[in-house]
């Protein structure tokens, strides 16, 4: 839990700092990809899956 909580604080700054050094044209490349993928996925869907597994882990 520890290790998992430490590699997100460290990834988090990292995204953000590597964000801030790219040059504008390939951000705006990188988030219309996200925007794109987006689009395809159910995210309805697969927040729905995730609700559901976790009732199920979490009943005896």
């Amino acid at each position: 839990m520890i290790a998992t909580t430490t590699q997100i604080l460290i990834f988090i700054p990292a995204m953000f700092i590597l964000l801030w050094i790219m040059p504008d044209q390939k951000i705006k490349v990188i988030f219309g990809e996200i925007r794109k993928t987006l689009q395809i996925l159910p995210i309805s869907k697969i927040a729905q899956a995730v609700t559901s597994w976790s009732k199920r882990k979490n009943d005896p």
